[in-house]
């Protein structure tokens, strides 16, 4: 029995390149999930420094428009800023 050409008879991918490509897709699939999350983990420690900072500015605004200065060796204390409670020490 005589075979045809080889590029007649193969048209297709062998289970070893199917294989290959499916581990190389599983790797950078796996890439792509880490990076998104350290993204996000990276956004919300931005928005806590973002609203410290403004419950910090706040604050200095509060006590400068009111000359209401905290007693002396006062640190701490509380602010609330959207609908979140900070408690700040100095």
């Amino acid at each position: 029995m005589k075979l045809p050409p080889l590029h007649q008879r193969c048209k297709g991918f062998t289970l070893l390149e199917v294989l290959i490509s499916i581990g190389i897709l599983a790797i950078v699939l796996g890439a792509t999930v880490r990076a998104s999350g350290v993204a996000t983990d990276s956004a919300n420690i931005s928005k806590s420094h973002v609203m410290a900072l403004w419950v910090a500015q706040n604050r200095i605004a509060e006590l400068q428009a009111f000359l209401k200065w905290p007693a002396i060796g006062e640190r701490d204390g509380e602010e609330t800023e959207n609908d979140k409670s900070t408690t700040f020490c100095c």
